[in-house]
């Protein structure tokens, strides 16, 4: 992610995600590397699935609206 290498980033949080699914910070951070992807509307599913979890508004509150817009 701070290499802006966003497409491999979205590979390896896949699978970090694939084998921790109830993980909300690991989704955020897959989340903001599609973002980083341009995969805007997977981005968008993603962020809606984690407004029930325990993550604040600060986290979810920039993120996805940009992937949703």
């Amino acid at each position: 992610m701070r290499t802006g290498a966003y497409h491999d980033a979205v590979s390896l949080y896949a699978e970090m995600v694939r084998l921790r699914p109830d993980d909300a910070r690991l989704r955020l951070s897959y989340g903001e590397a599609l973002l980083g992807d341009r995969q805007f509307a997977i981005a968008c599913t993603l962020f809606d699935s984690l407004t029930s979890s325990n993550l604040g508004p600060r986290d979810l509150g920039v993120p996805a609206p940009h992937a949703c817009a």
